[in-house]
């Protein structure tokens, strides 16, 4: 649990509570907008917010600690972690919470107990994966990490791509290829299986490294996930990676050596750091009861070589290669992963597969009925009850085109209730709503 740092004296009364929350918040919006080129939509929201914050808090000011900018400090909760005291603009942990449409009030105390200075008039924070670049410091900004609706808040990505159709370029021209020649059922995967399947690393507090998200490769330098595995995870843990090329966690490389006497082997895993984040501005939240826009983009700090195991899945951008196919009732759908929640983490060493019939969304929202179920998502359960949670929160869910047999991610893992239970529909997110979403916030 988060608790606020001492210097910081909260008023009793709830009135006085409110102001200090406003100001809170109202200190970061500012610095934002003083920092910023957004885009008119982004920032009428923002003024909006604020000319409200400033209503409600007066435009008071707070005291703060004068710490050294770069200098170290320690992130709250539990014994802290490591951290570096730097620009809002800085953290994209951050900037992705003072982004959200709505704060709790755990929100509003990490906020407050992340501030480790100020520079000239700006907030320091304590960020444990800052991201800062050679002139940061300098008066002209830089170029954040984390992404809002494709604009970033300190300036826009230079882009030789000036359309859609041109960034459409980015993506690879051959995709969705799986050279695995076997039955797709209900079972453990085999080598080469769905070679898009990917694990997203966090770093604990303590510093362990674990897998608690999946995800799908899109091309050599992106990976697309749930939002809630970015948003969502606990505050004293970070993304750090992604993992491809892994089949199971227990040993590497993945071999096989049934055909014919004769042992096969992938190419060993390669956890590759996550460059860039981006999530929608208007996210709703994993503590919402109606999750929307559960989606995120992740670029990687550096190409993945494609092979075997290593390959994109495509994305639904042309219709032409899925036309009369239902992803509601009786559309069949495949899901592969280790079964990893953020939340939980949990699942198995060993990635399994296993069939998926779309739900139409009236069943769908007779099980979730706070869930506001429409055209962003889609539902499907298993097509037989399995004996173990196999797809992941982040996962794809996967459909193989009649037209030119490739692979497309048509949904992303968002929620469940239970999972791999026969009549119990999970909810994805429907990746045919976000093309443009995606293919605008794509750079070289």
């Amino acid at each position: 649990r988060i608790q606020p740092l001492n210097r910081f004296g909260a008023p009793s009364a709830e009135t006085g509570q409110n102001v200090f929350e406003s100001v809170i918040l109202l200190s970061f919006f500012l610095q934002l907008l003083t920092e910023a080129s957004l885009t008119s939509c982004t920032m009428g929201a923002l003024i909006w917010r604020i000319l409200v914050l400033c209503f409600i808090a007066s435009c008071s000011q707070l005291p703060v600690t004068v710490a050294q900018y770069l200098s170290s400090c320690k992130t709250p909760g539990g014994d802290g972690e490591p951290g570096t005291c730097v620009l809002v603009r800085e953290c994209p942990f951050a900037r992705a919470l003072l982004m959200k449409q709505k704060h709790s009030n755990n929100d509003i105390r990490y906020l407050e107990a992340i501030r480790c200075g100020m520079l000239e008039t700006k907030a320091l924070v304590c960020c444990n994966a800052p991201n800062i670049t050679a002139d940061s410091s300098s008066s002209s900004g830089s170029i954040d990490g984390l992404l809002v609706d494709g604009e970033t808040i300190d300036g826009l990505v230079e882009n030789r791509f000036s359309t859609p159709e041109e960034k459409r370029g980015l993506l690879p021209e051959v995709c969705g290829v799986d050279t695995y020649r076997g039955p797709i059922r209900g079972e453990l995967a085999q080598l080469f299986h769905f070679p898009w399947n990917v694990l997203i690393q966090h770093r604990t507090k303590d510093g362990e490294h674990r897998f608690h998200c999946g995800g799908s490769l899109i091309s050599d330098r992106y990976v697309l996930t749930a939002a809630r595995c970015i948003m969502g995870i606990k505050k004293t843990w970070t993304i750090v990676s992604v993992r491809v090329g892994e089949l199971n966690l227990q040993t590497d490389p993945d071999c096989d050596d049934s055909t014919a006497g004769v042992t096969e082997c992938a190419s060993p895993v390669e956890d590759i750091p996550i460059e860039k984040i981006t999530v929608p501005s208007n996210y709703t939240g994993t503590g919402s009861p109606a999750v929307k826009q559960d989606i995120a983009l992740l670029r990687l700090a550096r190409r993945v070589e494609f092979s075997e195991s290593v390959a994109p899945i495509c994305l639904p951008l042309n219709t032409s290669n899925w036309v009369g196919y239902s992803t509601e009732q009786d559309g069949s759908f495949y899901e592969s992963g280790w079964g990893k929640t953020p939340d939980a983490g949990g699942g198995g060493d060993n990635k399994w597969n296993y069939v998926s019939v779309g739900v139409a969304r009236e069943l769908c929202r007779d099980r979730y009925p706070h869930a506001s179920i429409d055209g962003e998502q889609i539902c499907a359960m298993p097509w037989s009850e399995q004996n173990t949670c196999r797809g992941d929160t982040g996962g794809p869910l996967m459909y193989q085109s009649g037209t030119d047999g490739a692979w497309y991610l048509m949904g992303v893992g968002s929620f469940r209730k239970q999972c791999a239970i026969v009549g119990e529909p999970a909810v994805y997110t429907n990746v045919a709503t976000f093309t443009d979403w995606i293919v605008e916030n794509l750079e070289p």
